[in-house]
């Protein structure tokens, strides 16, 4: 009984681990679309990042209340391994590699997650991330569209910036979901 009830509480804090990351790049998102609003020039671009923005605020506010419905705790601050694909982020020259690193490199991957984190999820919890998937969704249609401007060149630099992307969202997303993955694998011991 007390080897069942230690699993659990492992399981839990490894959950608890992924949804703080998950948090945790939700803060990030609103600081950085805060920034972009502020120093784009282009219209389109401003009311979609506005629009993303307001779904930001909304998910972090969720996923604070879902943190501390579970572990009585509040989600901590902002871990350093989450500073990195932001960092890409904000280190673009223009507008357009902007958006291809911020969706196609952190939505999109953050979105891989969540979708895999249903399965593993209480009724609860899934239905927080159908909700914040179905809004992802919206955000990256939008993006796509946005990107399909893109020449030959933009192209290039955006595949070799999603590149990095991808290695600096997998530092996010290693260390918690292996955790998580250890765990799930100890119920079935």
């Amino acid at each position: 009984m007390r080897h069942a009830l230690a699993r659990s509480e492992f399981s839990e804090e490894s959950l608890f681990d992924i949804l703080t990351r998950l948090w945790q790049i939700k803060l990030r998102s609103i600081d950085l679309l805060d920034r972009w609003l502020a120093s784009t020039r282009d219209s389109d671009l401003k009311a979609g990042i506005a629009a993303h923005l307001a779904d930001e605020r909304r998910h972090l506010r969720l996923l604070a209340d879902e943190v501390k419905r579970r572990s009585g705790r509040q989600p901590s601050a902002v871990d350093y391994v989450v500073t990195k694909p932001f960092a890409l982020v904000q280190a673009q020259p223009n507008d357009l590699l902007k958006l291809c690193a911020f969706h196609r490199g952190i939505k999109t991957s953050t979105n891989e997650r969540c979708y895999r984190l249903l399965s593993l999820s209480d009724a609860k919890l899934a239905e927080l991330l159908a909700e914040i998937l179905q809004d992802e969704e919206r955000h990256l249609r939008w993006a796509d569209l946005r990107l399909r401007i893109m020449s030959g060149e933009d192209v290039r630099r955006c595949n070799a910036l999603l590149e990095k992307m991808s290695g600096a969202m997998e530092a996010v997303w290693s260390r918690p979901w292996r955790h998580l993955t250890q765990s799930r694998l100890s119920y079935l011991r």
